[in-house]
């Protein structure tokens, strides 16, 4: 972000309670007119991403979207869904060791790096022709 020098707008909770029909996005786009949107997990990226078209906008024309988790639904949308991916195992493993430490040896809670790697798909616009 640095490198592009675009402004980096500080982390908001968008609820996401019944379904995708429910997520509605019009206040966020209205205050913050957001360029990209970076979800904590895949299913709640297809929901921002349906909210946008709802707006009238389009994925990625006028807003990026990145999911996080690379769950397999996300290759069958159009466009292909841009996340971060973990495998599952990985990631609970990595959860289950943090909570038994936590709770067996009261080792307070930190940070683990796990592995991952960017699925690159269709839903990030690249802001390099855009200067």
């Amino acid at each position: 972000m640095d490198a592009a020098r675009v402004t980096v707008l500080e982390a908001m909770q968008i609820p996401f309670v019944d379904g995708f029909e429910t997520l509605d996005l019009s206040v966020t786009f209205s205050r913050l007119a957001p360029s990209a949107i970076i979800a904590s997990n895949d299913l709640l990226a297809l929901c921002v991403i349906a909210a946008v078209r709802r707006q009238g906008l389009s994925v990625p024309g006028d807003i990026s979207v990145v999911g996080f988790d690379g769950i397999a639904i996300g290759l069958l949308t159009d466009p292909v869904l841009t996340t971060v991916e973990m495998g599952d195992a990985t990631m609970g493993a990595a959860a289950a060791s943090l909570l038994l430490d936590m709770a067996e040896n009261a080792v307070a809670p930190r940070h683990l790096q796990v592995a991952h790697r960017l699925r690159l798909g269709g839903t990030v616009r690249n802001i390099r022709n855009n200067d």
